[in-house]
């Protein structure tokens, strides 16, 4: 797809040419395929993850249940849906890492080629833990 995919999906920019009934957010990233990201860009990422009133991580979806009923009121666990499983159904259930996936050389170029999707990555999974073992009074948007 390109380079730092969330990061660019998250920036928030309109997308003067819509993709079919995806709506503007999920196309977002086409806008920056040639561009390289800023520290701006990457620091308003961020900002636009923080105005989500829940953020879920699927490497986390088992801890989830209790911040999905205390934001949204669900109490039905959510299940496990690997990507794509339709088109492509696996025997083998489990998610394989990068970095058994691939040679050396590919994961280091698509870890340094990615480096701000990866940051972006720790961030958000700080901001799922803390709002799942924080008490929303202690939290800050900052």
């Amino acid at each position: 797809m390109t380079s730092n995919y969330y990061v660019k999906t998250f920036i928030g920019d309109k997308d003067e040419l819509p993709i079919g009934n995806k709506g503007d957010f999920y196309w977002t990233y086409r806008k920056y395929e040639d561009k390289r990201i800023t520290w701006t860009m990457f620091e308003r990422a961020v900002k636009n993850i923080l105005k989500f009133h829940i953020i879920l991580i699927l490497e986390y979806i088992d801890t989830s249940p209790p911040l999905i009923e205390r934001i949204l009121g669900w109490k039905n666990p959510p299940r496990q849906v690997l990507p794509h499983e339709g088109n492509a159904p696996r025997e083998n259930k489990k998610s394989i890492p990068a970095i058994e996936a691939l040679s050396a050389e590919d994961y280091i170029f698509l870890s340094r080629d990615n480096m701000l999707d990866v940051l972006f990555f720790e961030i958000v999974k700080r901001i799922y833990l803390e709002r799942l073992h924080c008490s929303p009074s202690t939290l800050s948007d900052e």
